[in-house]
């Protein structure tokens, strides 16, 4: 199953199995984008690397659909403000994820979670990470394109 066909059938079975994450993801194209490395959002768009949706499972797609949108839901890419790009996405990641595990949905085992910051906002999250290096390398977020 190539990763369009993963795309549709995770669409689908999110309307049967999470209508509200579901209703916010039909109101949005979800579109291939090889110049990214997962799956990002712009806040009007999901878009996806074939390559990476390739390897994932369905329920991993659906998982990481449903990130997507609560970052949209929540108004995370308008919420940025001019902070670090790549540690405002850990952060939002942060925040989302364990919405989405409580959801009983999956995400790709390098997906962000962590306890310490269970029901916190992106921007108190944003406050308790380090602060990046110049050298260090981006996380295993999904970042925005």
């Amino acid at each position: 199953m190539n990763a369009k066909d993963k795309i549709q059938r995770a669409k689908i079975q999110l309307i049967l199995s999470q209508p509200f994450f579901a209703t916010l993801l039909l109101s949005l194209p979800v579109v291939p984008d090889d110049s990214i490395k997962h799956l990002a959002t712009d806040g009007s768009a999901i878009k996806y690397n074939p390559e990476y949706i390739d390897v994932l499972t369905i329920d991993e797609v659906k998982g990481l659909m449903c990130s997507a949108v609560m970052k949209i839901a929540n108004f995370h890419h308008l919420r940025r403000e001019g902070r670090d790009k790549a540690a405002w996405n850990k952060a939002s990641d942060y925040a989302i994820n364990p919405i989405i595990e409580e959801s009983k949905l999956s995400l790709p085992k390098e997906s962000l979670i962590d306890r310490q910051y269970k029901d916190l906002s992106a921007e108190q999250i944003f406050k308790l990470l380090p602060v990046p290096q110049p050298d260090d390398q981006p996380g295993n977020s999904q970042p925005d394109p």
